[in-house]
């Protein structure tokens, strides 16, 4: 099959993927706005701040690593049975020295003392997810397999959260109904790998699970600093300011980060062929075809930011508005930021300055945010400001190793000008 097929298949079912992921959240998110009290949603929104930390020390740079290693060795199903079975386990050793963690975190942190049971079994979930083994099925270029297996588990989700989810005082049905959906999913990427593709987990071995650990780390270091841009500003927001102010900040980068997904079903299909064939026409021909549609729909999310909230949120979110626009320059820099990543820089092997990138943005994030406190202007629209600014050295930086390393594409052997 030609690459633009191979491609245009793999970007077709995540596109639909990501349709599906966008609209459950859109259906419910109106829902749990109205049921939900400011302080319900808030705590919410920042349980599950705290588990996406927790998810990112499990997963620990994983999907990009394993699946690399995947897309190289996919002929060899003794190699692709071993990589499985040592990542596995090293995810297992992470979930460890994650609940190490979660322990310590519950004990400094009123909020989550107060909703222990809620933290606990959204940790469960992290838990299962180890075995949903997404790396395997983007290494050899199956992304329908994940869709399919999405659109199920989300319908189910769904439907139990309209059934079960009627306020405060069902709060804990929330991570009850994101448990069954996580393990419904495992079950079905472990059948797929078992049945379908004949693979044959074998006994893993400490000393490879490390290695991983280790080979992944610098993986995880890009991951992990990409995260501050996220979660530790709701996490901030929670321990500085009101409920209130983390449910209005929460819809608003909700509405951002939905958006934001849309640009994953690219970079995603992309970044395994990209690493066979590191080729930068292709890249310019994404940029020429999606950047006037990212910045259209840049345009449209500014002007409809307070039918989108009302829409959404109900009348008393309407007041996020001004932090929706304040987020919207966000939108069009992370396209390009987050094409000129992995999909670039990591196809010819520049992880060290994808990963650098990353840092420096993440340090920026910090430095921003630390000055606002110290300053006594820690408020939500100069947060917003912060992220838009570390967004941009993101891609500056990642712009800059680019241009720095254009011969290594296969399209420049002759050391011709790129970009």
């Amino acid at each position: 099959m030609k690459k633009e097929l191979i491609i245009l298949r793999n970007s077709f079912s995540l596109y639909i993927m990501t349709f599906v992921r966008m609209v459950f959240p859109l259906i419910t998110l109106p829902y749990l706005t109205r049921v939900l009290s400011y302080e319900a949603y808030g705590t919410v929104n920042y349980i599950n701040s705290v588990m996406t930390y927790i998810h990112l020390i499990i997963d620990f740079g994983f999907l990009l690593s394993a699946t690399a290693e995947i897309s190289k060795n996919r002929d060899d199903a003794k190699k692709v049975s071993a990589i499985i079975s040592n990542v596995i386990f090293a995810k297992v050793i992470l979930a460890i020295l994650s609940f190490i963690i979660l322990i310590i975190l519950c004990c400094f942190i009123p909020l989550l003392q107060k909703e222990l049971m809620f933290v606990f079994l959204s940790f469960l979930s992290n838990i299962i997810s180890i075995f949903l083994l997404d790396f395997f099925f983007q290494g050899i270029e199956e992304m329908h397999i994940l869709t399919i297996r999405f659109i199920l588990t989300q319908t189910i989700s769904t439907t139990l959260t309209f059934l079960f989810v009627r306020g405060d005082q069902t709060l804990i049905y929330i991570p009850i109904l994101n448990l069954i959906s996580t393990g419904i999913a495992a079950i079905f990427s472990v059948n797929e790998i078992l049945l379908k593709y004949k693979i044959k987990l074998v006994r893993p071995s400490f000393k490879e699970a490390i290695t991983r650990i280790r080979i992944s780390f610098i993986y995880w270091i890009s991951d992990i600093s990409s995260t501050i841009f996220t979660a530790l500003n709701t996490l901030l927001i929670g321990i500085y300011m009101s409920a209130t102010d983390v449910a209005l900040w929460s819809i608003s980068l909700q509405i951002i980060l939905t958006i934001q997904k849309l640009y994953t079903p690219i970079t995603n299909s992309l970044y395994p062929y990209m690493i066979r064939e590191p080729c930068f026409k292709l890249i310019k021909k994404v940029l020429i075809i999606f950047l006037p549609i990212v910045s259209i729909g840049c345009l449209l999310l500014w002007i409809l930011s307070g039918w989108i909230l009302t829409i959404l949120g109900g009348e008393k979110y309407i007041a996020a508005i001004y932090i929706l626009r304040s987020l919207v320059p966000l939108t069009f820099l992370s396209f390009p930021a987050l094409l000129f990543g992995w999909p670039v820089l990591g196809a010819i092997s520049k992880v060290k300055e994808t990963s650098i990138s990353t840092i420096m943005a993440a340090i920026t994030q910090i430095i921003c945010l630390l000055c606002l406190i110290i300053t006594g202007n820690f408020r939500i629209i100069n947060i917003a400001y912060a992220r838009t600014i570390s967004e941009s050295i993101l891609l500056v930086t990642r712009l800059f190793f680019t241009f720095k390393n254009r011969h290594l594409f296969i399209d420049n052997k002759s050391k011709s000008k790129i970009l």
